[in-house]
This record gives C-alpha cells, sequence and structure tokens, in this order.
C-alpha cells in the first residue's frame, strides 16, 4: 500500500495490549491490526507513508506470553470488531521455513 492513516491507536486492555490499526487509502487493500507492542510511535489520526520505518516496537503486551507481532487483515468501515477478518497471507509476502512464517 502507498499511504494510509492510523484509525485507532492505543491500549487494549482485553488482551491485544498496545495496538494499532490502519486503514489504507487504496481500494481493495484491507485495514491491519498489529498487537501486542513494547511502545507504538503513532497517534490516532497520523498519516502512514510508504515506507515509514517505524509504527511501533514488537514486544509482549496484554495476554501475551513472549514478544511477537499480532497481525489481522479486515475489511469493511467503521470499528474494527464489526469488519471482515482476511487471511494476512494473501496480503503480506511471506516466506515459509520449516514450521514458521517470518514477514
Amino acid at each position: 500500500p502507498e499511504n494510509g492513516v492510523v484509525h485507532w491507536a492505543g491500549f487494549h486492555e482485553g488482551g491485544c495490549g498496545w495496538f494499532v490499526c490502519i486503514d489504507f487509502d487504496e481500494p481493495g487493500i484491507p485495514g491491519v491490526m498489529m498487537c501486542h507492542f513494547w511502545n507504538i510511535g503513532v497517534k490516532t489520526g497520523d498519516k502512514i507513508k510508504k515506507h515509514q520505518t517505524y509504527i511501533g516496537r514488537i514486544g509482549s503486551s496484554g495476554k501475551s506470553t513472549e514478544p511477537h507481532l499480532h497481525l489481522e487483515c479486515s475489511e469493511g468501515d467503521g470499528e474494527w470488531r464489526h469488519r471482515k477478518v482476511r487471511d494476512p497471507k494473501d496480503h503480506v509476502g511471506f516466506e515459509e521455513d520449516n514450521n514458521s512464517r517470518s514477514v
């Protein structure tokens, strides 16, 4: 995607911890939600540019047992919980390595 906007960023006590939701300007490109950051470097309403290097630092906030990035893709408008969830591997380049995946 070329550009987007931070739809929502903050702390979710229900499990996600520090999280960021981004909507993109291009039709057909799903929004993304990333969770469990150690900290975030953007706020709601910030514009995201292609090749932006810092959204947040991967961590283990919320209900997480070890550092990782939880990634969800969704389509639709309005609140994230009402959107249709899409498989991230259909939209993000993954390299298969045995049983693990890396972005």
